[in-house]
Parts: C-alpha cells; sequence; structure tokens
C-alpha cells in the first residue's frame, strides 16, 4: 500500500478546516496554519499539527491545499511557498473567496 502524503492546509476556516480534519482522522499527516490560531484546534484534535507561519507548514510536505478568503490572502502564502524553495510542490488552491476571484 502506498505512503499517504503528508498536506498542509493554509486557512482552515469553514471549509480549509472540514478538509483538514477529514484528511487527519484516518491517520494523513497534515500540518495546517490559519492566521487565525484558534481555527487549528479542531484539525489538533482530530489528529494534525499547527504550525506557526504558512512556510513552517509546507515545509517538507508533498501537497499544500489552500483555502483562503481573498486574493491578498493568497499572495502572502505563495510567498512562503516561494521562500520555502520546493521546486515541483504539488499546490492547489480550492477558491474560498467571497467576490474576489483572485
Amino acid at each position: 500500500m502506498a505512503v499517504p502524503p503528508t498536506v498542509a492546509v493554509t486557512g482552515v476556516g469553514t471549509m480549509g478546516g472540514a478538509i483538514s480534519c477529514n484528511l487527519a482522522k484516518p491517520g494523513v499527516a497534515v500540518r495546517g496554519f490559519d492566521i487565525y490560531p484558534a481555527r487549528l484546534q479542531p484539525l489538533v484534535a482530530s489528529g494534525g499539527l499547527a504550525s506557526a507561519s504558512a512556510q513552517e507548514a509546507v515545509r517538507g510536505v508533498d501537497l499544500v491545499l489552500t483555502s483562503l478568503p481573498s486574493a491578498a490572502a493568497l499572495d502572502v502564502t505563495v510567498d512562503a511557498l516561494l521562500a520555502a524553495g520546493r521546486a515541483g510542490l504539488d499546490v492547489a488552491r480550492i477558491n474560498a473567496a467571497h467576490g474576489d476571484p483572485a
């Protein structure tokens, strides 16, 4: 059986939180980051790890899922991904923006 990927989820509000918890519950290694640290509590309770920054969350992962409320938040996350210096990192953007199609 293949080893599941290590996943980072940036933005663990309503949508990103549900996704991250549902990945962590069966044992997928999930690291989460949100600018509101309290939003990380359900992920930690589901077996995931809270990260202090987006850059920390993406360090060494196989896949990054972004679930962010605005283009500005996405820009900050992309900057963190670039700073992590990981060529070939898979990133999936889940558009949670309301009226901000980024």
